[in-house]
């Protein structure tokens, strides 16, 4: 019997762990505020953001541990509960130990950013998964962010059951936006204007099979 008409569904999001060739994408904890803390305040993880570096950080109202672990404690219970999201931090087996992340050792992996579902949601009887990803500077160039990207969006098309996966960027982030375009395609929509612009582009779970279908000819 299809279902293929059947109203996609909300619910609760387990706590999730991927393995790809190079990389991990697991459930961020407590545990984990002080490395996102580091990645969020690292200028040089902000320089393709819009606007002077004065907006580009948390110096007003500056970012800490203990409020990241409190956000970390409400992502987490969103996810458990309503499944509306669920962020995720990417790792490597191991890392160099003169890396600027390596004081976040968490045994035999490390810290290198941060990647998942930013949103869930189901519009017009589609379900729609909005992903990211956030690689620290010290390990950009060596396709982190592109293979974590990739992971994710497998897992929300097979494993959570996307109907369409969406993802945006500023546009003042040249290497986002030329990684997105080589891999899923050109932009579709522009929201705001100037320094505030930002671009998305959506997909189907049919275009990304398509897109598996060639990679393995």
């Amino acid at each position: 019997m299809s279902d293929t008409n059947l109203t996609p569904t909300m619910g609760p999001v387990p706590k999730i762990r991927i393995e790809g060739p190079r990389v991990v994408i697991r459930s961020e904890e407590v545990s984990d505020a002080e490395a996102m803390v580091y990645l969020f305040n690292n200028e040089a993880n902000l320089v393709y953001s819009p606007g002077p570096p004065t907006d580009r950080t948390f110096k007003k109202d500056p970012l800490t541990p203990a409020k990241q672990a409190q956000k970390i404690a409400d992502h987490n219970k969103k996810q458990a509960e309503e499944g509306i999201q669920a962020f995720c931090l990417v790792e490597l087996p191991s890392l160099a130990v003169d890396s600027p992340l390596a004081k976040f050792d968490r045994g035999k992996s490390k810290v290198i950013g941060c990647s998942g579902i930013n949103r869930i949601a189901v519009e017009d009887n589609q379900k729609i998964v909005n992903i990211g990803v956030l690689i620290d500077a010290s390990e950009w160039r060596k396709g982190y962010g592109s293979e974590a990207l990739k992971l994710v969006v497998d897992y929300a098309i097979n494993k959570l059951g996307a109907d369409l996966v969406e993802m945006d960027t500023d546009y003042a982030n040249r290497p986002m936006r030329e990684l997105i375009t080589r891999d899923y395609g050109d932009f579709e929509e522009v929201r705001g204007g100037g320094n505030e612009m930002v671009i998305y582009v959506r997909f189907s779970k049919d275009d990304w099979k398509n897109k598996q279908l060639v990679a393995a000819a």
